[in-house]
């Protein structure tokens, strides 16, 4: 990460701070006929996941068009849900990703997701370098996959829900 990125990411932090102070007000009592809530138990998981982004480069005409892709891996990981809070934990192994012909790629995905009675929050951030070009073979001579090393996302976005029927919804998650 370079020296010019670092405000962002700080900038990026803080936000995440502040919706954590905005969106953990305390749970409204609510009707059991309609829905359960298991916010006093701690819920576990096991999981696999992949993240996924590309950068699409097309002429004016559409007549040509480059799609990169991060060589992304195929992580294992564990999480826990307790009250408002989740937190995910997952790492790539070398045994699950042996595709090392689609170049290195570095990167850092990042989600924050806070649910109030009335409101929700979505943020993310996105900061990958090292791209390949995809289909193998395009832009080669050799049937291989064209490497950009040099290529970087830097990519921050977010939604904010209002509940306006919160009595009757409850969105918080329950794994």
């Amino acid at each position: 990460m370079t020296l010019s990125e670092q405000p962002r990411l700080i900038i990026f932090i803080l936000v995440l701070i502040l919706s954590v102070a905005h969106s953990t007000e305390t749970v409204a009592q609510h009707d059991s006929t309609y829905f359960l809530s298991y916010t006093d138990q701690i819920t576990g998981r096991f999981y696999f996941s992949q993240k996924y982004t590309n950068l699409l480069v097309e002429d004016g005409n559409k007549k040509l068009e480059l799609d990169y892709r991060p060589n992304t891996t195929l992580n294992m990981g564990i999480g826990a849900s307790y009250k408002w809070f989740t937190l995910n934990i997952a790492y790539g192994f070398a045994f699950l990703n042996q595709e090392k012909e689609k170049g290195d790629t570095k990167y850092l995905d990042l989600q924050a997701h806070f649910y109030g009675d009335k409101s929700n929050i979505d943020l993310f951030g996105q900061f990958y370098n090292g791209f390949y070009l995809a289909p193998e073979g395009k832009g080669t001579t050799n049937n291989s996959y064209y490497l950009r090393p040099d290529l970087k996302v830097r990519e921050f976005g977010g939604s904010y829900q209002y509940l306006f029927n919160h009595k009757s919804f409850h969105s918080e998650p329950h794994s």
